[in-house]
């Protein structure tokens, strides 16, 4: 049968529809495709190199918090973080790209590092440990040994004794020495004040961000250093 000129125009829209249905499906399955491949890319771990100031200092990670209960009605809701550790001393880890709430560990005592680490990429994270157990004894001492003789010295300013009159009989006459009395007295605020605000100093944690460079992978700074000077093409390639 001979095809007319209507039959023919009729023929392509019907065949129209089929090819932008076929083309808006093969778009979707690539659209598909590419999401789940950026997907995976993001949720591959990446190396981490752990480089504390201390061999003995480990790195923990927050897993989860609980709360605390209230010890009265009033007092407010608490919270208490559960660590776990990641690895300890100079190591490697992997790590999925995220936000981390760190903490560092040395001698059993767990301090949070403040605020979020935010790990996108191959990274180094230098810890540091700044511990204070030297200050915290150091003002047990001056507490103890001020408390203790400011004490001594307010005794010893109450000075007594006996003055006896013609008629044989003794009357107790007691005296106090003023300087050294403020003197005690002052030792015992100072020492306390002092030996307070070094026992209650806590123990701080740092940790600092640096990108790592693996064998064979060059670094962001390196690549925008490179880009202007390549042709556009190829710095979209190396991108990439």
């Amino acid at each position: 049968m001979r095809r007319t000129p209507r039959m023919k125009c009729a023929i392509a829209r019907l065949q129209a529809p089929q090819k932008c249905g076929a083309v808006a499906l093969l778009l979707s399955a690539a659209c598909l495709w590419v999401s789940s491949a950026a997907a995976q890319e993001a949720a591959r771990p990446n190396e981490v190199r752990f480089d504390p100031d201390d061999p003995d200092v480990t790195l923990l990670s927050l897993s989860a918090t609980v709360p605390v209960e209230r010890l009265a009605s009033y007092d407010y809701e608490r919270w208490v973080g559960l660590y776990g550790p990641i690895c300890q001393g100079p190591c490697t880890a992997h790590l999925v790209p995220g936000a981390y709430r760190f903490a560092l560990t040395k001698g059993g005592r767990i301090v949070p590092v403040r605020g979020p680490v935010v790990l996108d990429g191959p990274a180094t994270l230098r810890g540091e440990y700044v511990d204070r157990s030297a200050l915290r004894a150091t003002g047990l001492v001056i507490g103890v040994a001020g408390a203790v003789g400011g004490f001594v010295m307010v005794v010893a300013s109450a000075q007594t004794g006996a003055v006896c009159g013609t008629n044989g009989i003794c009357v107790s006459n007691g005296k106090t020495d003023g300087p050294l009395l403020a003197a005690g007295v002052s030792v015992l605020v100072v020492s306390a004040v002092v030996g307070s605000i070094l026992t209650f100093q806590p123990d701080k944690a740092r940790i600092t961000v640096e990108p790592l460079v693996l064998p064979g992978h060059a670094s962001r700074e390196a690549l925008t250093a490179i880009g202007p000077s390549q042709p556009q093409g190829a710095a979209v390639a190396v991108h990439f």
